[in-house]
């Protein structure tokens, strides 16, 4: 009720987003995710929105839906590459679902990538630990 009594802005940004989390916390991963989608679909520019997408594709994660998952890590890597800290997170995920899927080409290049433009990063290390066990 609050959300459609609210004018845009950062209160209903914050509604939306407190009740996609409540979604999850109920273990009701499609609709978190649907939820944390129709955040960005609502504030794409918002300091929430790619944590929304990253919320988004764990919660498709829980819900079986690996498709949808990587979509939303995607969405992540392309739409906010320089605006993040999501960025390499999401890059390891997309690898690691790739890896489930034994698209390893595929996974070995997203870890390079991950590797190569985010050297500094905790995740970039895990990366590169992948990349020695798939190239193996």
């Amino acid at each position: 009720d609050f959300i459609d009594s609210t004018r845009k802005g950062y209160p209903e940004l914050r509604a939306m987003f407190l009740l996609a989390s409540v979604a999850y916390q109920l273990d009701e991963f499609s609709v978190a995710a649907e939820r944390f989608n129709a955040v960005v679909d609502t504030y794409p520019g918002s300091h929430l929105a790619a944590t929304s997408l990253m919320n988004s594709a764990v919660a498709s994660e829980e819900a079986g839906d690996i498709e949808a998952a990587l979509e939303s890590y995607t969405v992540i890597t392309d739409t906010y590459l320089d605006r993040s800290f999501e960025v390499p997170h999401a890059y390891f995920n997309i690898g690691r679902l790739l890896e489930q899927q034994e698209k390893f080409d595929e996974a070995i290049a997203t870890y390079r990538t991950l590797s190569i433009d985010f050297p500094s990063s905790e995740w970039s290390k895990l990366a590169i630990s992948r990349l020695i066990v798939l190239e193996q």
